[in-house]
C-alpha cells in the first residue's frame, strides 16, 4: 500500500509541474499585460521600463524557472492589476467556492439518493421515467445555460431570490442548484443501476422470501450495499465540481475563485492565473487521489496492479 501511495503522489506531482507549465506559457498567449497598466498615449520608453521592471522582458523559460522556484517556496508572487499577494486573493476567496460547493454536492447527495432509490424500486413507472429524464437533461444541459433559466424562472418572472451577489441563504440557492444538477444526474444513474442489480441478487430474493418487511429489505440490505459506488463516485464529482464552479461563479457574480480566475484572464493578470489555477488544480488531484486511495482499500487488486 505504501508503494502504491508513493507511486500516485509521484503521478499527482508531475501532472501538476506539466500543468504549471502549460498555465504559464499559454497565459502568455493572451498578450502584453503592461497595456493594461500603461495609459493608452504611453510612450514607448514607459512601456520597455515598466516590462524590465517586472521581468517580462528576459527570455520565457527564464521566466517559468523563476515562477516556479518561487511556488515551490509557497510564493506566488504579486497581482498585477490589484497590487496584492496573490496567495492573499485566494485565501479571501476560497472559502466562498467551498460554501458553494459543499452546499451544491449536499442537496445532491440526498436528492441523488432518494431519486436513485425511487426509481429502481419503482422501475418502469412514472418516478422511474421521471427520474431518468432529469439525469439526462442534468449530465447533458451545460451549467451556464441551468443557471440562466433559473434566473430567468425564479428571479426575473417570479422575484423569489437573488440573482447574483453573495449574502445569506437565499443567494446560494439558484448557484448552487445550479452546480450540483450534473452531480444530482451522475449518482441518480449510478444508484439506479446499483440499486437494480442488488434488488435482483439472492440474499435480497431470500429477505422477501423471509417475510422482512419491503421498507427493511430496501434501506438495510439493498440500499446499504448499492451505495458503496456512489459514495466513492462523490469524490470524482466533488473534483469536477470545483472546476464547473468556475463558470457557475461568474454566472451569478459570486466572490469565489471562479470569479477571481475569470478576472485574472481578462486582465491579463499572469500572477493571479497562475496562483488560482494551480490551487484549483491541487484541489482536484486531492479528491481524485483520494478517490484512488479509496478504490485501492476497497479493491486490493488496484494497488496491485491487477484488473
Amino acid at each position: 500500500m505504501t508503494r502504491y501511495v508513493a507511486e500516485r503522489l509521484f503521478q499527482a506531482l508531475l501532472t501538476l509541474l506539466l500543468l504549471s507549465a502549460i498555465i504559464f506559457f499559454l497565459s502568455r498567449v493572451l498578450g502584453d499585460p503592461v497595456m493594461f497598466l500603461l495609459p493608452m498615449d504611453a510612450r514607448q520608453d514607459d512601456v520597455d521600463r515598466l516590462r524590465e521592471i517586472y521581468g517580462f522582458n528576459r527570455p520565457l523559460i527564464v521566466q517559468y524557472l523563476d515562477m516556479l522556484g518561487q511556488m515551490l517556496q509557497g510564493d506566488f508572487g504579486e497581482s498585477l492589476r490589484l497590487r496584492d499577494p496573490v496567495i492573499d486573493l485566494i485565501a479571501e476567496r476560497w472559502l466562498a467556492s467551498v460554501q458553494l460547493i459543499l452546499i451544491g454536492m449536499s442537496w445532491a447527495i440526498v436528492a441523488a439518493l432518494i431519486l436513485g432509490v425511487l426509481s429502481a424500486v419503482y422501475r418502469g413507472r412514472p418516478i422511474d421515467w421521471i427520474a431518468r429524464t432529469l439525469a439526462v437533461i442534468g449530465q447533458s444541459a451545460p451549467s451556464f445555460w441551468i443557471g440562466l433559466i433559473l434566473i430567468q424562472l425564479f428571479s426575473v418572472r417570479l422575484e423569489w431570490l437573488p440573482s447574483a451577489g453573495y449574502g445569506g441563504f437565499a443567494h446560494m440557492v439558484l448557484p448552487s442548484f445550479a452546480l450540483g444538477v450534473f452531480a444530482l444526474a451522475g449518482m441518480t444513474r449510478l444508484l439506479r443501476s446499483s440499486m437494480l442489480d442488488v434488488l435482483d441478487s439472492d440474499y435480497v430474493k431470500k429477505a422477501r422470501i423471509m417475510g422482512v418487511p419491503e421498507w427493511r429489505v430496501i434501506t438495510k440490505h439493498a440500499l446499504k450495499n448499492a451505495i458503496l459506488p456512489v459514495l466513492t463516485f462523490a469524490g470524482e464529482y466533488f473534483a469536477l465540481l470545483v472546476t464547473a464552479g468556475v463558470v457557475v461563479e461568474t454566472v451569478y457574480a459570486w466572490p469565489g475563485m471562479g470569479t477571481l480566475a475569470v478576472d485574472a484572464v481578462v486582465n491579463r493578470d499572469f500572477p493571479l492565473i497562475q496562483g488560482v489555477t494551480t490551487m484549483i488544480a491541487v484541489i482536484v488531484m486531492s479528491m481524485n487521489l483520494i478517490v484512488d486511495l479509496l478504490y485501492a482499500s476497497i479493491d486490493p487488486r488496484i494497488r496491485l496492479g491487477r484488473r
